[in-house]
């Protein structure tokens, strides 16, 4: 049985490693409009809204979402110089709504483009980015895009957990993947969607909306977003369990998936059977060349996926406390 178990993970892990394909370097032009929710992102909005400038987006929204730090004070100096820069100011999150959830609404409520681009504070999108993920919409007829960032000068924390947690993810949880830095997205059929709105109250909001997006009938893809889009953010290892103790347990539909996830990749993982890992080592091998991560970061595959369990463990347990999962200064409860 778990023989069988392995083989089947090594199968949909090497499905995924070629379903997520590099955007393509074709540019189509289209009517785009950049929308960044922003939190007290003082130091990393600069960069973010420089590199939108440089593209040909009509024009980048900057929701303030309550922050208490200069955050607005970057948006007007930026708006000063960019008259294509906005800002909206925040207004007092509704009861039931989760913060992102509300402020990327919002910003999708004001926008006047085709297409909407959700772009992460801390990323930087390159000059020609909006054309070419415009180009794969089109040639795929996606309505929804989404794309895994290039991490720019990685800690050793990053070069060592994430390979392993996306590695595990495109065996047994795929859906994580959506957690892309930048999402592209038709404003039509985001309204036709519900937007944000129908999934108001879920703390992984986009897993939420992409999950609904397919249920409509809609056609979704993540991308490797290697040229297009740069994560700068530098995230030691108290960082990554922080972020990774948030996220993994709303990741799933629910407790019962959450809890064949940990089964799983820790039996496929952390097996003691040496031609077992002798195997996971070299496809963790074939998956660090065909995403440009450290190879030797295979040979820590075990240790960094301790690092991962022992994070969802906690994920679970924060998520069912009573004072539910901490995000940015606000606390919300999980059903």
């Amino acid at each position: 049985m778990l023989w069988a178990l392995c083989f089947v993970f090594v199968g949909v892990v090497l499905v995924n490693l070629f379903r997520v394909r590099r955007v393509g370097r074709e540019t189509v032009s289209g009517s785009v409009s950049i929308l960044i929710p922003a939190r007290n992102e003082e130091f990393t909005l600069p960069a973010c809204l420089l590199s939108a400038v440089f593209t040909s987006a009509g024009e980048i929204l900057v929701y303030d979402d309550s922050s208490e730090d200069g955050t607005a004070n970057v948006v007007n100096s930026a708006m000063a110089r960019y008259p294509r820069i906005r800002l909206i100011e925040g207004e007092a999150v509704p009861e039931g709504w989760i913060g992102k959830a509300w402020a990327c609404q919002k910003l999708a409520d004001a926008a006047k483009s085709e297409w909407v681009l959700f772009l992460d504070a801390g990323a930087r999108i390159s000059s020609q980015g909006l054309e070419r993920l415009v180009a794969e919409a089109t040639r795929g007829k996606l309505t929804w895009l989404t794309c895994l960032a290039e991490v720019e000068r990685p800690t050793l924390a990053q070069r060592v957990v994430l390979p392993a947690l996306q590695f595990v993810a495109a065996g047994f949880a795929p859906d994580f993947l959506v957690q892309g830095s930048c999402t592209l997205v038709h404003r039509a059929t985001y309204g036709l969607v519900g937007g944000h709105a129908a999934v108001r109250s879920e703390i992984g909001a986009d897993l939420a909306l992409k999950r609904m997006w397919l249920r409509r009938g809609e056609r979704a893809a993540c991308f490797d977003g290697a040229g297009v889009v740069k994560d700068g953010g530098r995230v030691e290892f108290g960082g990554l369990w922080a972020v990774l103790r948030r996220h993994l347990y709303v990741a799933f539909p629910d407790g019962v998936m959450f809890g064949g996830f940990l089964v799983l990749a820790a039996v496929c993982s952390l097996m003691p059977c040496w031609p077992w890992l002798v195997a996971l080592v070299l496809l963790r091998l074939g998956f660090a060349f065909r995403f440009r991560q450290p190879l030797w970061s295979a040979l820590l595959h075990p240790l960094a996926m301790v690092f991962v369990l022992c994070a969802a463990v906690a994920s679970w347990r924060e998520a069912r406390a009573p004072r539910g999962v901490e995000w940015k200064g606000r606390r919300y409860l999980v059903d």
